[in-house]
């Protein structure tokens, strides 16, 4: 015996029987779950920075250039532990190569006041750079961004 259910879609008055309604369900199911979610690309980048081998600074500022495309760069900022992450979102994927790094320390905090305007204060004894590490081209940090999510731990002195 054969069980044929019918079911009434009330937006729109068509009756659907239950065998057609769940081949439709899994159809709409396959479609979504094969959708190709972009060209592959950078899964982002993850690491922990050391200054003078301690945890850097909350706030610190970890910047990434392409080597041959200056137009494609990112920064990534400092956790309490030391630890930074960079995930691109899907709609501006990076492109795989090799990445300068700078390292630029924090030398302000900026907080709101009662009315919401915004109040900058410089950070007593804070660098206001970390030498070579600070720059581009000079800093002789790099990496490697490939396809995949790339973990890069990073150790620099402030002197």
């Amino acid at each position: 015996m054969i069980l044929k259910l019918s079911l009434r879609l009330p937006s729109c008055g068509w009756e659907v029987d239950e065998v057609c309604y769940h081949i439709l369900t899994l159809c709409v199911g396959i479609a979504i779950g094969c959708h190709d979610s972009g060209a592959g690309g950078l899964g982002g980048v993850h690491g922990v920075l050391s200054v003078d081998s301690q945890p850097a600074p909350v706030g610190t500022r970890v910047r990434f250039r392409h080597r041959t495309d200056p137009n494609t760069a990112f920064f990534a900022i400092v956790d309490a532990r030391g630890g930074y992450a960079y995930q691109p979102p899907s709609q501006a994927p990076l492109k795989a190569g090799e990445y300068e790094i700078a390292i630029e320390p924090v030398t302000k905090i900026i907080t709101t006041d009662d009315s919401g305007l915004s109040i900058s204060r410089a950070i007593p004894g804070a660098p206001k750079s970390y030498g070579k590490f600070s720059n581009l081209s000079k800093s002789g940090l790099a990496t490697t961004l490939n396809d995949g999510k790339v973990e890069y731990d990073i150790q620099i002195t402030s002197r």
